[in-house]
């Protein structure tokens, strides 16, 4: 079984989280889940100071890449969130060692008209209907992240 932690305050999750959490509880004991991740600072833009993010999870593997996830229904990804992930995506991969993705649970069919925007194809999306889908995915972006 994985290695499970989690920060000083727990915030209640969606059923979306729940599934995810559920679901990489199932991960090999070669990766550290932590559920109530620290704040990453990013840049919004020139003008305004920097935001803090909070990102669902944070998984790190044997050799200490870390992947941070984000969750999201299909019906809750908006163009304000897009525009936000993409900041929040350059923020993370400054560092080498760290990716993020966007875990978007339900069918990719939603989602198609955001994802095909040139300012948007940086981002890691994938999508996943039940937890199996969320294993395969997130162990997919391990491997894709860090090649």
């Amino acid at each position: 079984m994985s290695k499970v932690s989690s920060g000083q305050s727990i915030e209640p999750m969606s059923s979306y989280e729940r599934l995810v959490s559920d679901a990489l509880l199932d991960l090999t004991n070669t990766y550290e889940l932590i559920k109530e991740p620290a704040k990453i600072m990013f840049d919004m833009d020139d003008l305004s100071p920097p935001a803090k993010y909070k990102p669902d999870f944070e998984i790190t593997n044997s050799s200490g890449k870390k992947l941070y996830i984000e969750v999201k229904s299909e019906h809750s990804m908006s163009l304000p969130n897009m525009v936000n992930f993409v900041k929040i995506d350059k923020a993370i991969r400054r560092d080498l060692n760290k990716g993020f993705l966007i875990l978007v649970i339900g069918e990719s069919t939603h989602m198609v008209r955001f994802a095909t925007r040139p300012e948007f194809k940086q981002l890691h999306i994938r999508y996943a209907k039940d937890r199996f889908e969320v294993l395969d995915a997130v162990k997919a972006e391990f491997n894709k992240s860090f090649e």
